[in-house]
């Protein structure tokens, strides 16, 4: 029997975004003007898909697997009503054909994966649905565009301007908090933990940056006609060394989230569970090992690892407590300076020069880890394995007519 991916686009209503904001501004000293404001928005009927085949792992299924996960571990005798004991003949026989391993780790949704498509052909005989796992036993997946997608942002912005002279600048500070219950609008199936439960999956966004401070400053420099040094130059000396612009930009914010997930699928679809966990989320910070740079401490990392704690990995049909995006990876800083000067060929023509440097100082930012699971292992869990941002210089010439 071959297997195909089914994807089903109805008619749905038109997805909106409700924007909210409310602000003061205030001028508290000359040429410095302050401005707070709160800034919000609610997506609402927002595209996404769901797997409508989810296999259904609850109820008789996950306890009949339980009851073989009980005779596996200690010889509990198996009720001759178990399930996969009519399918496959005795229990040694179900664990053997579903894989040990999934019993022995609780993979529920795996081992439902291994009846469905590999021995569907025995439910026949020993008196079983074609749809005992499946609504579309036909298919392997059923996608269905749906509006069950839902955004949240809510935020205080702070700035401040201010103007003096040659001198002017701008620093903005933004407290938000982004949630959702997917992050990815129609660009690929991304699956939720649980097609059944999308509650399950509401939680900080991808993107929430709870904490951003930004400025930006450009400076003329007090040179040439008109300014402090050289007003008394002529045409050529004031074309060549007068009209210079300094400026800075530069960022500070918070880390992006991320999900401590078991590296075992116990839950009722093919996402890895989240690890049972319910401790400090606020850990972690860039570690230089000998081995590479890793977001946690050995300390750490030993408390977010099934190896050491097991209990951190969910029993078969549970999806873990450490939930989605829980945790939040290294933070971004950057500082950017440019240098630009316009000579004035005729009076329609230009030549623009500029001298640009983007995170001038090398100051090192970090991806989120690579591998972040209770199943990681020492080399590789938590480590860092991609960076943002490196420092480049950069000249740039352009004419203007």
């Amino acid at each position: 029997t071959e297997i195909y991916t089914l994807s089903l686009h109805d008619a749905l209503p038109i997805c909106y975004v409700q924007h909210m904001s409310l602000g003061i501004q205030r001028e508290i000293l000359r040429n410095t003007v302050v401005e707070m404001s709160y800034v919000g928005t609610r997506g609402v009927k927002l595209f996404m898909q769901e797997d409508i085949n989810q296999q259904h792992i609850y109820g008789d299924f996950l306890t009949s697997f339980q009851q073989l996960q009980a005779f596996q571990a200690s010889g509990t005798a198996v009720p001759a009503t178990n399930t996969l004991v009519k399918i496959f003949g005795t229990p040694a026989a179900a664990i053997s054909a579903l894989g040990a391993t999934n019993f022995s780790q609780g993979l529920a949704y795996t081992a439902a994966t291994t009846l469905d498509r590999s021995n569907n052909a025995k439910y026949a005989a020993a008196g079983v649905s074609n749809f005992y796992l499946r609504n579309f036993p036909q298919y392997n997946t059923v996608l269905l565009g749906t509006n069950d997608g839902r955004s949240y942002y809510d935020s205080m912005q702070l700035s401040i301007h201010r103007q003096v002279g040659a001198l002017s600048g701008f620093l903005n500070y933004t407290w938000s908090k982004s949630m959702d219950n997917i992050s990815v609008d129609a660009n690929g199936f991304t699956a939720p933990i649980d097609n059944n439960n999308l509650r399950l999956n509401r939680a900080r966004g991808d993107t929430d940056i709870p904490q951003a401070i930004n400025w930006a400053v450009t400076y003329t420099l007090p040179i040439g006609k008109g300014h402090r040094f050289g007003n008394g130059w002529n045409h050529y000396l004031d074309t060549a060394f007068g009209g210079w612009n300094l400026g800075s930009l530069g960022v500070i914010q918070s880390g992006h989230p991320m999900t401590l997930t078991s590296g075992r699928a116990t839950g009722p679809y093919s996402a890895n569970s989240w690890a049972n966990y319910s401790g400090d989320r606020n850990i972690g910070g860039t570690v230089e090992q000998g081995n590479g740079v890793f977001f946690f401490t050995p300390a750490e990392l030993a408390t977010l690892t099934g190896s050491s704690t097991p209990s951190l990995y969910p029993v078969a049909g549970s999806v873990g407590t450490a939930g989605r995006n829980t945790f939040r990876g290294p933070r971004y800083t950057n500082f950017d300076m440019s240098l630009v000067k316009t000579f004035k060929v005729t009076e329609r023509t230009a030549f623009n020069f500029r001298m640009e440097g983007y995170n001038v100082f090398n100051h090192p930012n970090f991806n989120n880890p690579g591998t972040f699971s209770a199943s990681g292992t020492s080399t590789t869990n938590g480590k860092i394995t991609s960076d943002i941002a490196p420092r480049i210089f950069q000249i740039a010439a352009r004419f203007d007519f």
